[in-house]
Parts: C-alpha cells; sequence; structure tokens
C-alpha cells in the first residue's frame, strides 16, 4: 500500500524552503520510488477538495472521491506520496484575531480523515517559538491584508498561543500521532531533516539556497503600512504599497526586524517554548519527533 506523508506546515516556520527542497529533489526521489506532489498542484488537487469540503461547495463523498482519482494518480509506480501544504491547516490570519494558533486546525483535520480514510497516513508539523513565529505571521499577514497594530493582537497572543493545544487538537480530529519538526533545528541543518523524513540518501536531497527566503519586514516598514494603510485603497494598490515599502526599509545596522514584545513578554514566550520542547523529549518516544538536532 502506497503511504501518504502529510506535511502541515505550519505556516512561517520555512515551510516553502522545505517544499521547494523537495522540488528540486524530485527526479532523484522518483527513482527511489517516491513522488513529491509539486506546490502547485497539491493547491490544485488536494488542498482544493480540503477548502471546498470546508465551505460545503462538495460533500465529503465527492471529496473523497477525488482525493481518491488524485493519490491513485500520484502512486503510480510509487511506494510514497509526499504532500505539503501550509494551508491545509486553515487560515493562518484566524491566529492573529484569536491569539490561538489554528483555532480552525480540527474542523479541517477532521474532514481530512475523513477524505484520506484510505490512505496509509503519517502526518508531520514544523513548530517555531513562538515569539518569532507571531512576529513573522504578523508581518506575512501584513502583506496581503491591511491589520491594526500589532499590540492589540499580543495579548491574546501571550494567553492562548500553545503548540501542545494545537497537537493534541489536531491529533484527536485525525485519531493519529503527530511527528514534530523543530524550525529552529531545521535552519540549522535543512539536509539531515530532510533525508530523515524522505528516509533516502543524503546524496539523493538537494536543498535550495537559503537566501531565496524572504525575510520578515522591519519594524520601521511594519510601523509604516500600518499607517498609511487605511489611505490606500483597492487589494492590488495596496500589496504594491506594501512591497514599496518593504523594498525602501529592509534590514540593515540600524533598521531592526519587527518585533512587539517587551523583554518580559519575550521570556515569557520564550520559556513557554522551551517547556514545550523539554516535555515532548522527556515523555515522548523520540521516533515521535521527526529530528531533534
Amino acid at each position: 500500500m502506497t503511504k501518504l506523508l502529510l506535511h502541515l506546515g505550519a505556516h512561517k516556520t520555512a515551510t516553502t524552503h522545505f517544499q521547494n527542497s523537495l522540488f528540486l529533489s524530485a527526479d532523484k526521489l522518483k527513482a527511489k520510488q517516491i513522488k513529491y506532489v509539486p506546490l502547485s498542484r497539491c493547491r490544485n488537487t488536494y488542498s482544493r477538495v480540503i477548502k471546498a469540503c470546508i465551505r460545503k461547495k462538495i460533500t465529503v463523498s465527492e471529496a473523497k472521491d477525488r482525493f481518491n482519482r488524485f493519490f491513485a494518480e500520484d502512486a503510480v509506480n510509487n511506494h510514497t506520496v509526499i504532500v505539503s501544504d501550509e494551508n491545509i491547516l486553515g487560515q493562518f490570519s484566524r491566529t492573529l484575531l484569536t491569539g490561538i494558533i489554528y483555532p480552525e486546525a480540527e474542523d479541517y483535520m477532521a474532514l481530512v480523515r475523513q477524505i484520506f480514510e484510505d490512505a496509509d497516513l503519517s502526518v508531520f508539523l514544523t513548530v517555531r517559538s513562538y515569539d518569532t513565529f507571531f512576529s513573522s505571521l504578523f508581518c506575512e499577514a501584513l502583506r496581503w491584508q491591511k491589520l491594526n497594530d500589532a499590540r492589540e493582537y499580543t495579548q491574546n497572543f501571550i494567553q492562548n498561543a500553545d503548540w501542545r493545544d494545537l497537537n493534541r487538537r489536531i491529533s484527536v480530529a485525525l485519531d493519529a500521532d503527530i511527528k514534530l519538526l523543530f524550525f529552529e533545528d531545521y535552519i540549522k541543518n535543512p539536509h539531515a531533516h530532510l533525508v530523515t523524513f524522505t528516509k533516502c540518501d543524503f546524496q539523493d536531497i538537494t536543498i535550495e539556497q537559503q537566501t531565496n527566503l524572504r525575510s520578515s519586514m522591519t519594524g520601521d516598514a511594519v510601523n509604516t503600512v500600518v499607517a498609511i494603510a487605511p489611505f490606500v485603497s483597492g487589494q492590488m494598490e495596496y500589496r504594491k504599497t506594501v512591497a514599496a515599502i518593504e523594498q525602501a526599509l529592509p534590514q540593515s545596522e540600524f533598521r531592526k526586524k519587527f518585533d512587539p514584545w517587551t523583554i518580559d513578554e519575550k521570556a515569557i514566550l520564550k520559556d513557554r517554548y522551551t517547556d514545550f520542547k523539554s516535555d515532548l523529549l522527556q515523555r515522548c518516544d523520540l521516533n515521535e519527533l521527526l529530528m531533534v538536532c
């Protein structure tokens, strides 16, 4: 039976780098009977089916039929199919509004369980330190939509953000254990992580140059965008304006990355993340973690 490896992101945890590296490695993986589904196909097939089902445009039965057809095509002559799309977890902007990391995740995952019912499924999730996760998520959301000052969202996040809670909700909805990957370890050694993830040899994996990754916005850029956003009309015009501001106010010795946290708040969030990792390492079989460096 063909295995399905489902990588859920999360957003802003080097998921694009993860996907691009798998894409660059696709031919060598194919030689090992591993099919990486390119993101464009993934979003036009698997992700679209889930989204259509969430919006009740199609029934679960119809979604399952479409999934089985897509998966049958990808599984031909392969023992493993890899699907990676962070949007399967839900709308990341909802995290900013509620402070809960992917508050709709269990609804999405409950559908995944039904739609992917016939697959031999393994699920993977990348997590990240709470303070930098919020900062990066806010910048990404700001590129797409107008937001208020970040401080209007930080208190909900401090109160509610919890990877344990997300992991539990996903695990219960899928009735499956989730393998975790730590963003901070991945960026130090992506090659080793992808070798472990795919169970391939070192030479089978080609890593995208990390200089291609988009960095977070600077604090000056964020403040400027928030200030002028009410005076910009239209989505396209807004996105052009944000891009121009980012280009005009890049990171430098005197212009730092966006960071909304006080020293005390950052300490709280970092301690929470450290406790989360320590708890995992103490109580879990290490096989439940994808890679610990």
